[in-house]
C-alpha cells in the first residue's frame, strides 16, 4: 500500500466532537518515541491515532466491544491496529530525520499552505481561538500545536516525494513493477457453480439492473434449481478428476458473468485477500501450476485450476483494471525494505505509548 499522504481532519470531524467532553486541558508533552534527535511527542502521537483510526473504522463500529474482539490468533483488534499505527508514526519520525539529513527544506508557500489548514479551521470558528482549541483537545492539540503537526506532515511528505516520489532515488523502475508481478502474482481461472441465487433477465434473457443503485438483480433458488446446481457441481468435480479438459468446462458450465471480460483469467496476489477472500487467495498462491482445487462456500461452488503467468501480463492492456493496485502494493514493498533497519532504531517509551489506545483515540463523524 503506497504510503498515504496524513491529510488534515475534514472540517466535519471537527464540528462532530463538539458532543465530547474536554480532555481536561492536558498538555500531552511527554515525549512518546524518539529517532536521531527527532521526537514524537504525546500530542503529535495521539493526533496520528486518530487520523490513521479513521482509515480502519467507521464511527458505527467504534465501540468497546468491537476493540475487545480477537483475530484468529488471539490478538485483539486493538492490539493489532496500534502496531500497525505504530509502524506509520515510526516512519513519520524517521522521515523528519532524513528530512533533515537530506537537507531538504519548505519553501515559503509550502510552510503557509500547511499552517493554513489551522487557519481555516480558525476561520470557520469565527476566530475563536478557545473555541476552537475546545474541539481540538480530543486530539491532544490546540490551534499552535495543530499549525506545529501540519508543518511536520509536510516535512513528511516533502521526504517521502524525495525517496519514492516519481522521480525519487528510491522510487519504482519498470524492473521493480515486473519482479513483482513474477514473485507475487499468481494467474488462475475459475469456474463457478452458482447454487445460491440466479439473476432476474428480461424477455431478451438480458440481465436487468436495479435504476437507482445500478446493481444486477437477483433472486434465490428454489430447491429444484439448487439440487441442479449441486448435482451439476458434483458431475464437473469427476469430469475434472477424470482428466477432462478445463477450458471445455469453463465455456460449458460457468457462472461467472465476469469471465467474457478476463480472458486470460484472475491475477490474484496475497493483498487480494480482501477482494477474493482467504480461500481464493490462498488456493491461487499454494496450487502449482496445472492442479485445481474446489471451494464451497455461503456464495457458491467454485473450481479453481492455476495457469503459468504471462510474461510481463501486467503490462497487457486487456488486464489493465486487475493491476490497478500493482504499483501501490511494490511501492509498499520497497518502502518496507527501505524502512525495515531505520525503524529498528526508533526508541520507544512504552509507559508513555501505553497510555493511548486506538479505542480511545476521536474517529472521524464520531
Amino acid at each position: 500500500m503506497k504510503m498515504k499522504r496524513i491529510l488534515a481532519l475534514a472540517l466535519a470531524l471537527l464540528m462532530a466532537v463538539s458532543l465530547l467532553a474536554s480532555c481536561g486541558g492536558k498538555s500531552y508533552d511527554e515525549t512518546v518515541m524518539t529517532y536521531n534527535g527527532v521526537e514524537i511527542k504525546g500530542y503529535m502521537y495521539k493526533y496520528w491515532l486518530s487520523t490513521n483510526k479513521s482509515y480502519y473504522v467507521s464511527p458505527e463500529d467504534d465501540t468497546k466491544e468491537y476493540w475487545a474482539q480477537t483475530l484468529g490468533d488471539g490478538m485483539t483488534y486493538e492490539t493489532y491496529l496500534k502496531g500497525i499505527i505504530d509502524n506509520t508514526v515510526k516512519t513519520n519520525a524517521v522521515l523528519l530525520s532524513l528530512f533533515n539529513e537530506k537537507g531538504l527544506s519548505l519553501t515559503d508557500e509550502q510552510t503557509a499552505e500547511a499552517e493554513g489548514f489551522a487557519d481555516d479551521y480558525l476561520a470557520a470558528f469565527g476566530g475563536d481561538e478557545k473555541a476552537l482549541n475546545e474541539k481540538l483537545a480530543v486530539y491532544g492539540l490546540d490551534y499552535a500545536k495543530l499549525k506545529e503537526v501540519k508543518v511536520l506532515e509536510a516535512k513528511i511528505q516533502a521526504a517521502y516525494d524525495h525517496l519514492f516520489g516519481t522521480s525519487g532515488s528510491e522510487a519504482v523502475t519498470d524492473e521493480d513493477l515486473a519482479a513483482y508481478y513474477k514473485n507475487n502474482y499468481s494467474r488462475v481461472k475459475i469456474l463457478i457453480v452458482n447454487n445460491v441465487f440466479e439473476y432476474v433477465t428480461d424477455a431478451n434473457g438480458a440481465i436487468v439492473y436495479d435504476t437507482a443503485s445500478g446493481d444486477a438483480q437477483t433472486k434465490l433458488l428454489d430447491d429444484a434449481k439448487k439440487t441442479e446446481k449441486n448435482n451439476l457441481a458434483a458431475d464437473i468435480e469427476k469430469k475434472i478428476a477424470a482428466g477432462e479438459d478445463f477450458e471445455a468446462l469453463l465455456a460449458a458450465h460457468n457462472d461467472d458473468v465476469d469471465a467474457a471480460y478476463r480472458p486470460n483469467g484472475y491475477y490474484i496476489c496475497p493483498n487480494d485477500f480482501a477482494k477474493f477472500g482467504a480461500d481464493i487467495t490462498n488456493a491461487a498462491k499454494e496450487l502449482a501450476v496445472g492442479e485445481t482445487r474446489k471451494i464451497e462456500d455461503e456464495t457458491g461452488i467454485f473450481f479453481i485450476k492455476k495457469y503459468d503467468l504471462i510474461e510481463n501480463g501486467f503490462a497487457d492492456a486487456t488486464d489493465a483494471e486487475q493491476f490497478a493496485n500493482l504499483y501501490s502494493y511494490c511501492l509498499a514493498d520497497a518502502i518496507n525494505g527501505y524502512m525495515e533497519s531505520y525503524l529498528a532504531n526508533v526508541t520507544v517509551d512504552e509507559k508513555a505509548a501505553s497510555k493511548y489506545t486506538v479505542a480511545g483515540a476521536s474517529v472521524s463523524g464520531k
